[in-house]
């Protein structure tokens, strides 16, 4: 793909500028977020760990289903962002749900648990 040459003026280099400024502020504030977990309350209601319930992902706009990795059971979703667990299971293992890592990033947990192959 050719892009046209973008015209080097005032305008367009403080869009620009701009929106740098906005991304940087960004990723200082979700930094912030990740460091004192200001909403550490509505995270642990969703068992979401730090990453999945401060760092956004990007899906795609279809109904879209899987297996939960512990049980089996089928979890719907409205995204093809499909948690790895369902609820339970993510409250049984102490896992999150989204990504089915350690809840408290732990990375030395003495047992992991391990679950059907159904």
């Amino acid at each position: 793909m050719q892009y046209r040459k973008t015209t080097m003026n005032r305008v367009n280099m403080l869009r620009n500028t701009e929106r740098s400024k906005d991304s940087v502020a960004h990723y200082i504030d979700t930094a912030q977020k990740l460091t004192t977990d200001s909403e550490r309350e509505q995270r642990e209601k969703q068992h979401l760990c730090t990453s999945c319930y401060y760092i956004p992902r990007v899906s795609g706009s279809a109904v879209s289903s899987r297996p939960c990795m512990g049980c089996s059971v089928v979890i719907q979703h409205g995204s093809t962002n499909v948690p790895e667990l369902c609820l339970d299971c993510a409250k049984k293992y102490e896992l999150c749900r989204q990504c089915g890592g350690d809840i408290k990033l732990r990375v030395r947990r003495s047992k992991w648990p391990e679950g059907s192959e159904k």
